[in-house]
């Protein structure tokens, strides 16, 4: 899902293997592809790779498989030792051959409250907030399972100079399970029409 960790995990192994790191945001044009396989060793992120049109698609195969990339007009143009990574929310849009040329497939676990509850101290750390441990515990859970969701916990604790849970996560949108204002109205919505309703109905309420 969105805001997991995804490109920060890219930067990671960037990272571990003492390389450089480019990210680049789908969708891109051809010569942009063209430049990040010519820029030589290091590991390249396609994020939200879904959104490359399928013709795109197929022009990456040989440079996974291969380790070239084949021009529209014949030209061979060969990637000097990249990595690449491709992150993607909806992979059902992308093309199966390209799919089974990545050798390594991961997804993500959901987290759970303890994962969380470290994240938004260690974010909490960098802004120079101090929750403890159940504060954090309580707007770990807040999150709904998104670490990006966080930051934005630990900067308005910071800029309310304060700790307390009750008082963070109104201001910005979320219930203690996670819910957004817009998720409460949704669950409102179908409780007045009976725990069950069309698209239309609920439009009209």
């Amino acid at each position: 899902p969105p805001g997991c960790g995804k490109s920060t995990l890219a930067r990671l192994v960037a990272d571990l293997m003492y390389t450089s790191f480019d990210s680049y945001m789908m969708p891109i044009k051809p010569a942009v592809v063209r430049r990040a396989v010519q820029s030589g060793t290091g590991v390249i992120l396609f994020d939200e790779i879904h959104r490359l049109p399928a013709r795109q698609q197929e022009n990456l195969l040989p440079v996974i498989q291969d380790g070239y990339l084949q021009l529209d007009n014949g030209v061979r143009i060969d990637n000097e030792g990249s990595t690449f990574i491709c992150a993607t929310t909806e992979p059902d849009k992308l093309i199966s051959h390209l799919i089974d040329r990545f050798p390594i497939r991961p997804t993500f676990d959901e987290y759970t409250d303890d994962e969380l509850a470290q994240i938004v101290q260690l974010m909490a750390r960098k802004a120079d907030v101090h929750f403890s441990d159940e504060e954090a515990r309580i707007l770990g859970r807040a999150t709904g399972g998104v670490p990006r969701n966080a930051r934005s916990v630990t900067i308005m604790a910071r800029d309310l100079g304060s700790t307390d849970p009750r008082e963070i996560l109104p201001k910005i949108g979320l219930t203690e399970d996670g819910l957004t204002d817009m998720h409460v109205l949704y669950l409102k919505t179908l409780a007045d029409c009976g725990h069950q309703a069309g698209i239309e109905i609920i439009g009209a309420h």
